[in-house]
Parts: structure tokens; C-alpha cells; sequence
């Protein structure tokens, strides 16, 4: 299964103490992904670019290509301060400073239909208040 998440790092890692998205995700690796790449199949999710109709992703023969194959989309990375309610929504989970907020638990013990049980994501407001100077990435992750 592939899942939209919202990774928020530093804006120039490189640069400083910051975490990079590879640190970001590496405490979540085999526990909530096994995969994972910017943008793939949600690139475009902040800012409604289409990746099938970018000529630079179709084949010689006009098919589209795998979405692993798709050009970087500038638009996948934004300033957390920019972030609006519509497009948090769109995410299965939020992975930030070692935390995996947000997406399901799974409660093997419960009869069929409640076996899984999402986990709360925090409010837009507690992130753009404490995460003011970072960006925020979109992230295909698969499970």
C-alpha cells in the first residue's frame, strides 16, 4: 500500500544541526514503511500539478511513465508556514523529528471492520507554530 505523508524537515540541512528527510524517516523504517521516494504518486498534492500531462514523464510511445521514473515536481516541498488545512488533509500520516503521528494502529484482537483504529494527527496551528522554519515535503511511502 502506498501512503501520502508529510515529512517536515529543515529548510538547508547541510547547513546545520537539521534533520534531512533521509533522518527524518530512518527510526520508521519497517515499522510504517519499507519504501519510500518524494512526491511519486502524490506529487503535485500541494499545488494540483498533474504529473501525467508533464511531457517530460511519458514514454517515446506516449505512455505514461512508473511514477518512480517522474521528473522532481519544485512544487513537493513548501514552507511549513504556507501549509493549509485542505492539503493536511490529504496526508496519511506526518513524520517529523523522529515522530510517526497521525495513520493507524492495528489491534489484531478486534473482530473485522475494527481492526484498524486511527491514530490523531496534531492541529495545523501546533504545527505551524512549532515548526515555523521548516518545509514540508511530500513523501510516497509504501507499507
Amino acid at each position: 500500500m502506498h501512503y501520502a505523508v508529510l515529512a517536515i524537515v529543515d529548510k538547508n540541512p547541510s547547513g546545520g544541526s537539521g534533520l534531512t528527510l533521509e533522518q527524518t524517516l530512518e527510526n520508521h523504517e519497517h515499522s510504517q514503511w519499507d519504501w519510500y521516494c518524494v512526491g511519486g504518486r502524490w506529487t503535485g498534492l500541494f499545488d494540483g500539478y498533474n504529473p501525467e500531462t508533464d511531457p517530460r514523464n511519458l514514454e517515446a510511445n506516449g505512455k505514461v511513465k512508473w511514477p518512480t521514473e517522474w521528473v522532481q515536481h519544485d512544487g513537493d516541498v513548501m514552507p511549513v508556514m504556507q501549509l493549509s488545512q485542505r492539503q493536511l488533509d490529504q496526508f496519511y500520516a506526518i513524520a517529523v523529528e523522529g515522530w510517526w503521528l497521525g495513520g493507524e494502529e492495528s489491534r489484531p484482537w478486534m473482530r473485522s471492520g475494527r481492526y484498524f483504529k486511527k491514530r490523531p494527527r496534531p492541529p495545523l496551528k501546533w504545527l505551524k507554530e512549532t515548526f515555523a522554519d521548516k518545509v514540508c515535503v511530500v513523501v510516497d511511502c509504501h507499507n
